[in-house]
């Protein structure tokens, strides 16, 4: 049967490698990058086990939450398997009990106390594994060939996912699917320090929901995000992540108040309403509506090509929140060379991101290079700019301002460059580009921005 899908070498891949770790007797963990089509993947090992490998095996796939169901059930579809063999388990939904394939929401089958017999699980974003829900499911099929399908391998509570998997897949590298032309790589701005969280606290690994929304739900704040993206990306397709409904409501009107097409999207809207906004064919995606606002709806599992810019507004802790989050802009899309990722919330240098280097995974411990050997990366220093710069780049592309990278001292430990110090070599850079940016000619500028710094650092060798 056609399928809706082009042949990819690394899907290809990964579900031959996924049967040859099942019949070595393992239950892998497949690792593929956001925007690299995980859900075919899964698709593709669907249709192969039930029309090739074992024609009469039942098969169960989990999911995290009901809107993913229907689009890997619309994947499936896709791939040519047949929907006839396809069966849905969620709330209110009486479903096929004994369809071969059944789909199920993780929230409907932890609260029933009959599970459908099943030679084979798959577990979708399965990084959530380790929950309780999600753990008492999986035990609950000790004979079961048990697979894995994420694109961020961590959970923030520290749980290890060894329990659950005996070995890694990594199905691709981000650098090789953006070389192929898969993904686009963003274009980062971002603040220096970022906005100060004093007095939030952490509650299992990430900050307090009610304290962070109050830290960002400042109109200052608001405002200066419908500034950056009307001068970064005005026009653009965007999504803005937010702390909080409140958070999201107050950021919706404020971009509609600055004359920006915006809608809000939350968990309490019907599917129906959900299409409409963010499906394919909804407003999002013809271009009627430019931003969508929302809380912790499209963090996962939701791919729209034609996203061109990512407003991150909700500072975490969680690298694979993060992930998610940025990754929504990462497929390619006619002639989209790159997506523009708006840091208001300060996440890259906070998680301290490198670009252009690929993560290091592992069961133990997730995210397992947090720093070694990643690109570093410095922040273009004019005020009106912020963008997110690899350390040699020696003019920004944004703005022009040219770095000094002869003053620059380099702290190195066991030939390793660990971090960059530029005390008042960088106030001198930031110094002359505000005077510039006043009108003073570039060639007076530099004695001028001495004076400056002189006095700011009387003493100072």
């Amino acid at each position: 049967m056609k399928t809706a899908f082009d042949k990819r070498k690394y899907q290809e891949d990964a579900v031959q490698a996924l049967f040859e770790l099942w019949d070595a007797g393992q239950k892998p963990l497949l690792v593929s990058p956001a925007g690299s089509g995980k859900t075919v993947i899964l698709a593709k090992a669907v249709k192969e086990i039930v029309e090739v490998r074992d024609h009469m095996a039942c098969v169960l796939v989990l999911v995290h939450t009901e809107s993913i169901l229907k689009q890997t059930r619309d994947t499936f579809l896709a791939c040519g398997i047949d929907p006839e063999l396809i069966g849905i388990l969620k709330a209110g939904v009486e479903g096929d009990a004994v369809a071969q394939i059944q789909i199920a929401s993780v929230q409907t089958m932890s609260r029933r106390k009959v599970r459908p017999a099943s030679g084979y699980v798959l577990f979708d974003e399965a990084h959530h594994i380790a929950s309780c829900s999600w753990a008492a499911i999986a035990k609950d099929y000790p004979r079961a060939r048990l697979a894995g399908f994420t694109a961020t391998p961590e959970r923030l509570d520290g749980k290890s996912l060894k329990e659950f998997y005996s070995t890694l897949y990594e199905v691709a590298k981000k650098s090789e699917l953006e070389r192929e032309g898969r993904l686009v790589p963003p274009e980062v701005f971002t603040w220096e320090k970022g906005v100060s969280l004093d007095g939030v606290r952490s509650v299992r690994g990430d900050y307090n929901n009610g304290e962070l929304s109050k830290a960002m739900n400042r109109p200052n704040l608001i405002g200066d995000a419908v500034d950056h993206y009307k001068r970064r990306a005005k026009g653009k397709r965007a999504v803005v992540f937010c702390v909080s409904i409140l958070h999201a409501e107050a950021t919706v009107a404020a971009f509609v108040a600055g004359g920006v097409k915006a809608e809000i999207a939350h968990g309490g809207m019907n599917t129906r309403a959900r299409d409409k906004l963010l499906g394919a064919g909804g407003r999002l995606s013809k271009g009627e509506t430019k931003v969508v606002v929302t809380c912790q709806l499209v963090s996962e599992g939701w791919d729209l090509p034609k996203l061109e810019c990512v407003v991150m507004m909700r500072p975490t802790k969680s690298r694979s929140l993060f992930e998610q989050q940025v990754g929504r802009g990462a497929r390619a899309w006619g002639k989209k060379t790159s997506y523009t990722v708006l840091d208001h919330a300060g996440n890259y240098r906070r998680l301290d991101v490198g670009l252009g280097v690929d993560p290091v995974y592992s069961l133990e411990e997730g995210y397992e290079n947090r720093g070694d050997g990643k690109c570093p990366t410095k922040v273009c220093r004019t005020s009106w700019c912020g963008m997110l710069l690899p350390i040699s780049v020696q003019v920004c592309p944004t703005c022009g301002f040219e770095f000094d990278m002869r003053t620059k001292e380099m702290i190195v430990a066991e030939g390793e460059l660990v971090r960059m110090r530029a005390a008042a070599e960088a106030d001198m850079e930031v110094c002359i580009a505000r005077i510039i940016w006043a009108g003073i000619p570039p060639e007076e500028a530099k004695a001028e921005a001495a004076r400056v710094i002189a006095g700011r650092y009387a003493g100072y060798v």
